[in-house]
């Protein structure tokens, strides 16, 4: 029988800043073979993986359905949250790729960014 999913000690927290951040936050770490969040900032998504950086390294390896998990995904690479300087970088890639994708080729103008867009990013 599969034992109940516990989170992380620093779970709630780091939660909270990413929220703070302005980022979407879809916990799922109660879904057998799912990593901890999905979160969202900019129309771009990431699973991330929540692990207690407080503890020993062995204790914060990923679990073998974890790391199968990262193998087989075929979207962004999930991140590894240990601290909140860990959701702060993950909001800065997901921003980053957002304005990649916006950028038209050759310096040609882009399209005006619709209201939507607008609130979703700075």
């Amino acid at each position: 029988m599969r034992r109940a999913s516990r989170k992380d000690r620093n779970h709630d927290e780091l939660v909270r800043h990413a929220e703070a951040l302005g980022m979407s936050v879809l916990e799922l770490y109660q879904l057998p073979g799912a990593l901890d969040l999905l979160v969202g900032y900019c129309g771009r998504d990431c699973l991330c993986e929540v692990k207690d950086g407080t503890r020993p390294p062995s204790d914060r390896k990923l679990t073998p359905a974890e790391r199968d998990l990262c193998q087989r995904w075929k979207g962004r690479a999930p991140a590894i949250w240990l601290t909140k300087a860990d959701v702060e970088r993950t909001r800065r890639e997901l921003l980053a790729e957002a304005c990649e994708r916006r950028q038209p080729p050759n310096g040609a103008p882009g399209p005006a960014r619709s209201a939507d867009q607008a609130r979703k990013c700075p």
